[in-house]
């Protein structure tokens, strides 16, 4: 808490203010990222844009705080379950988007192929999240064109 009071650049008591409980600051966050991903899945009309759009993501400088805020949520959700089921909620917005993108992009894939693509490209996506977060300058360039490339085969 004193860590998102420090990065708010709000005392405790102002942003209690405004959000009941630690868990009601997430939920808000949670809400807001589904907004965000549900935007940017809009954007994309195929495979190669979801990994251009997740890649550009993953590279700004300022996501570093983020992703380490990602990285200890993650771990939390683990044993909160009403942590772990904002997680859930969001990632079946991701999910349901991928698939549909999948499934456009290549109309003979089944549903289920298309599922599975798309809980492939949220396992790379969270795997290159954890990496920036441990490692911030990992080269995503390469990742992306293998990645690419194998969808496109799929």
């Amino acid at each position: 808490m004193k860590d998102v009071c420090h990065q708010a650049k709000l005392s405790p008591g102002a942003v209690y203010l405004y959000f009941r409980s630690k868990e009601s600051i997430i939920q808000a966050l949670a809400e807001i990222g589904r907004g965000q991903t549900a935007e940017w899945l809009g954007q994309c009309t195929d495979l190669s844009q979801v990994v251009d759009l997740m890649l550009q993501q993953l590279n700004p400088p300022e996501a570093q705080q983020i992703f380490q805020l990602d990285v200890q949520l993650w771990a939390e959700a683990i044993h909160t379950p009403k942590l772990a089921a904002l997680f859930q909620q969001s990632e079946a917005v991701l999910l349901d988007g991928l698939a549909q993108i999948a499934k456009r992009a290549s109309p003979k894939r089944t549903d289920q192929q298309a599922q599975t693509i798309a809980r492939l490209l949220i396992a790379v996506m969270t795997g290159l999240e954890l990496q920036k977060a441990m490692k911030p300058n990992v080269d995503l360039g390469p990742i992306g064109a293998l990645l690419k490339s194998t969808l496109q085969k799929v």
